[in-house]
């Protein structure tokens, strides 16, 4: 076979053309893949030079109230603590977008997003946002667990992926979960709490992934 292709395809064989042969052995017909090298025909087997490369993925599932669903597939999380220089952002990104926000007891506290540099913690306290940040009433009548979403959607949706995350990370990568585990004062619990986000690199921004706050 090997001479008979060689015959055939003298002028026009190059290296890597594949052809497969139908030929008759004692009458019965059968089928050989051949590959050309660059200087001879060679039996080709094409699943043996199939490779296969398996990589490690974390499988995030997400609970829609009813049952667990596949959310994304990383290979990584990376954990991204706030600190004092973190808070500080936060607090002078409201003193020059959202000054109605500040507090009016001292320069340390805001509460537009609840950061407050002096504890190094985001103030979730009801009462303390019902009763002397309630600028132009938006929470009158709400109950505390709507003025909980309101908190968390501040966090998640502007204060850690459009204002923090960017100076956090230095080469995003998609297939990387960053957890921001940050400290809150009252609302839920005092404790520390982490919310995840995706970077995506068609759009340059992190998203969050819609999941409840987990404390630490």
């Amino acid at each position: 076979m090997p001479i008979f292709l060689q015959n055939k395809y003298t002028y026009v064989a190059k290296e890597g053309l594949t052809v497969e042969v139908t030929y008759k052995v004692s009458g019965k017909e059968k089928k050989t893949i051949y590959r050309y090298n660059g200087s001879a025909w060679e039996v080709y087997n094409p699943k043996a030079s199939i490779v296969v490369s398996v990589t490690e993925r974390i499988t995030v599932m997400k609970f829609d109230g009813k049952e667990w669903k596949l959310s994304n597939l990383i290979s990584d999380i990376k954990e991204l603590s706030l600190t004092n220089a973190e808070y500080t952002k936060l607090v002078e990104w409201v003193k020059e977008n959202k000054p109605e926000f500040m507090s009016t007891q001292n320069t340390t506290s805001e509460y537009y997003f609840g950061a407050d540099t002096k504890n190094n913690n985001i103030n979730n306290k009801y009462s303390t946002w019902t009763q002397y940040y309630n600028v132009d009433g938006y929470l009158n009548d709400l109950k505390d667990e709507e003025i909980q979403v309101i908190m968390d959607e501040r966090l998640a949706k502007e204060a850690f992926p459009l204002i923090l995350l960017p100076d956090m990370v230095d080469n995003p990568d998609p297939d990387i979960s960053y957890t921001v585990i940050y400290k809150i004062y009252g609302g839920r619990g005092n404790g520390n709490y982490a919310m995840s986000f995706y970077y995506s690199k068609e759009d340059n921004a992190y998203t969050w992934d819609e999941m409840a706050p987990v404390m630490q």
